[in-house]
């Protein structure tokens, strides 16, 4: 018998009863598009999330001196730090990178003071990467060495407003030392952390006051695809060797964001496993029942001499053209359905706020999904095994049918 034969009576056999086929199928189908729709969710907002996370604080990959990332000390630096810029964009070319100086001290006001931690930046590149940019309720971004930004809670701490200036007192080698500072813009998050303790200003007045010279505490590394973060940061790592530094990818840069995705990543699949579970329980059923009703008829096909072997692969195809019809079906609905959810996103700061914290960073609640092509193949290749392993007992069961038994079965 040819493989057309097996497909054909494969077929005709999944037509016989027609409604428990479109259950199983409606089942597998639904299941996929549920699997595709929710990861396609959760991808989004993972990466929305890190890009959050990166673009705040960190970077897709950190290169700092040695230790400061255990240790931070304002003396500390990345040293010859162009040389390494220019090592480190020959190795990853569509990288952007930007760097930061980082310093904690005592801002004060006529109306009074507060501890924060300022952060040195470049204008021009922090701006298109950090979302700080984009939360000014007042006032603009940094552009000059006496411009500082802070957060909303700051000032109303200090009880001060745009244009009013502010002192900036920070320890230098044990020595202590101050700079005045024009307040340009004020921002708001919605987290309080950083709200009330965090500011930034032009990197050159943080090198200028901490005497950096060129150097810089953090060089942060913006990738376009995230994915290949581990794998570029030892790239870095190798090209930097020999070097104290220190190179960095975003996991470990950022662990307590890291791990809450993962125990996020870990809830999601037990939720989708349980899922996988029921549809390979409809498939095993339905293959089963389809088994059971047939045995006259394939009592008979063994007398004339159709071998077991044989008529378990009928049974396997009939399995497999489901499965395969139905995951195409699923694919589609999940595609279909996914789409506007990466165009237009999901708003879901009613229910949540504008903005939530998530590992100390505050995330944007608009999300917007986001499909990997290979986690769809990925889906489809383990539905296909599923559907398999669903159909092993049926077919186990099948090439052990003795013919007058199963003739006398009613």
């Amino acid at each position: 018998m040819s493989a057309a034969h097996y497909l054909s009576l494969a077929w005709r056999n999944l037509g016989r009863n027609r409604r428990r086929t479109v259950v199983t199928g409606a089942a597998i189908s639904l299941g996929m598009a549920l699997f595709i729709i929710v990861v396609a969710i959760e991808d989004g907002s993972y990466r929305d999330l890190v890009r959050h996370g990166v673009s705040q604080v960190a970077g897709h990959v950190v290169i700092q001196g040695e230790g400061y990332h255990e240790n931070p000390q304002v003396t500390t630096t990345v040293p010859s730090t162009s040389e390494v810029v220019g090592l480190t964009l020959e190795e990853i070319e569509d990288a952007r990178l930007v760097r930061r100086t980082f310093v904690q001290g005592l801002l004060s006001s006529p109306a009074g003071a507060s501890g924060i931690e300022m952060f040195g930046i470049e204008p021009i590149p922090e701006a298109e990467i950090n979302q700080l940019s984009d939360r000014l309720i007042a006032g603009s971004w940094v552009e000059t060495d006496i411009d500082i930004v802070i957060g909303r809670l700051l000032a109303d701490t200090l009880d001060v407003g745009l244009g009013d200036r502010v002192v900036l007192m920070a320890s230098r080698r044990g020595e202590l030392e101050s700079w005045l500072f024009r307040v340009s813009g004020v921002f708001e998050t919605g987290i309080d952390e950083m709200d009330g303790f965090l500011a930034l200003a032009h990197i050159s007045a943080i090198q200028e006051m901490m005497v950096l010279g060129e150097e810089v505490h953090q060089i942060s590394v913006h990738l376009e695809d995230p994915r290949h973060t581990r794998r570029i940061a030892d790239a870095v790592r190798d090209t930097l060797a020999n070097r104290e530094l220190e190179v960095l990818p975003w996991q470990e840069a950022l662990p307590e964001l890291y791990e809450l995705m993962i125990f996020d990543q870990a809830a999601t699949f037990f939720v989708l496993g349980i899922v996988a579970l029921i549809v390979a329980l409809g498939i095993l059923n339905t293959v089963l029942m389809s088994v059971m009703e047939r045995m006259r008829e394939f009592g008979v096909l063994l007398s004339l001499g159709l071998s077991p072997r044989r008529l378990g692969t009928v049974v396997l195809m009939e399995a497999m053209i489901l499965g395969a019809c139905s995951l195409a079906i699923g694919i589609g609905i999940g595609l279909l359905a996914s789409w506007p959810l990466t165009v237009w996103g999901i708003d879901a700061a009613a229910l949540l706020g504008d903005t939530v914290e998530v590992g100390g960073l505050a995330w944007d609640m608009h999300i917007y999904a986001h499909v990997y092509p290979e986690r769809v193949i990925l889906f489809a290749a383990a539905g296909l095994v599923i559907t398999l392993l669903a159909t092993l007992y049926p077919v186990l069961k099948t090439s052990r049918i003795q013919p007058i038994e199963a003739m006398h079965r009613q």
